[in-house]
């Protein structure tokens, strides 16, 4: 938070002293019960420590600048996964740069419907960052819970799981949001999928995220694909949508079909455990597997080296 003279700053301290105690109790007198005015964290504050101004840091600046000095510690563990703070600040400026990219400004509310993961922490601050506000509701919220929230928030930047859609759709019109990303459609709803093109005007950046649905998607105005696919057969992939972009409708529809039966095998068992088992088949040393997953059985094994040899794909 920055001011311009002061008596501004002045101002800020004593408006934080005077909620302090309105929330401890020691004194009377009205609360709005909406958080970014009451400011209900001010209570686990010290006199002293509002008095030093360390609050009127963004909660980036603060993360920031008390962890500057432990760059190599660990800051996030997530699924036996270590994120360090030098990969976690990396992170969150990569994301503060997609936001201005996308358009959000100082000041603007950023709805998040995300799960608990790293990357919900990096939209948090990184929205921080750039001086926006996030606000988080959860993605299992009823789509009543999701109107009362918006009509707290207001928000103009609305970024959520694919699988909350149908939730939002009655929402976005009635509440005028103007940006909507989409993390990727899994749904494997083409309805669906029309619906999200037809609310957004097709200006949403969509991408499949089922690699037997990569043509559908790209008809109704998808990018790309975010694939499982492309780990075994890249330049495979990459082919399906090029062939599209260039007007080759016929030829990319082709590509797609006859890759239908490597990928009902690359999802014969819940991902990512047949794409490892090909990716060690084919000598790329892709490790084990972390639990909960487990190995893949030798029958599926056995079908699924038999479809990647099919495919032209040459095995270690």
């Amino acid at each position: 938070m920055c001011y311009k003279n002061m008596e501004n700053y002045n101002k800020e301290i004593e408006k934080n002293l005077y909620l302090r105690e309105l929330l401890l109790g020691n004194i009377q007198g009205p609360l709005t019960g909406i958080p970014n005015i009451d400011r209900p964290w001010l209570k686990y504050y010290t006199k002293e420590e509002l008095m030093a101004g360390s609050i009127n840091k963004t909660v980036y600046r603060y993360l920031y600048d008390e962890n500057k000095k432990y760059i190599n510690d660990t800051a996030i563990i997530f699924a036996n996964r270590k994120i360090k703070y030098f990969e976690l600040f990396l992170q969150i400026e990569k994301v503060a740069k997609a936001l201005k990219t996308i358009g959000v400004k100082k000041g603007e509310v950023v709805t998040i419907c995300l799960p608990n993961t790293p990357e919900s922490a990096y939209l948090f601050y990184a929205s921080s960052m750039i001086g926006a506000i996030a606000d988080y509701i959860d993605p299992t919220e009823s789509e009543e819970g999701l109107e009362k929230y918006l009509n707290i928030s207001n928000p103009r930047h609305l970024i959520m799981l694919d699988m909350c859609f149908d939730k939002f759709t009655n929402l976005i019109e009635k509440k005028n949001i103007e940006n909507i990303v989409a993390v990727k459609e899994a749904s494997g709803n083409i309805s669906q999928i029309s619906k999200i093109m037809q609310l957004t005007d097709g200006k949403i950046d969509l991408y499949s995220g089922n690699d037997d649905q990569i043509v559908p998607l790209l008809s109704v105005g998808g990018k790309g694909v975010i694939s499982v696919l492309a780990n075994v057969a890249p330049q495979y992939t990459h082919d399906i949508c090029a062939k599209f972009f260039e007007g080759d409708v016929k030829g990319s529809c082709k590509m797609q079909l006859d890759a239908i039966p490597l990928i009902e095998k690359l999802f014969c068992e819940v991902n990512p455990i047949p794409v490892k088992k090909a990716l060690n088949l084919m000598g790329w040393q892709a490790g084990p597997l972390r639990m909960p997953l487990t190995e893949m059985t030798e029958a599926h094994t056995a079908q699924l080296a038999k479809e990647l040899e099919a495919f032209g794909i040459k095995l270690a």
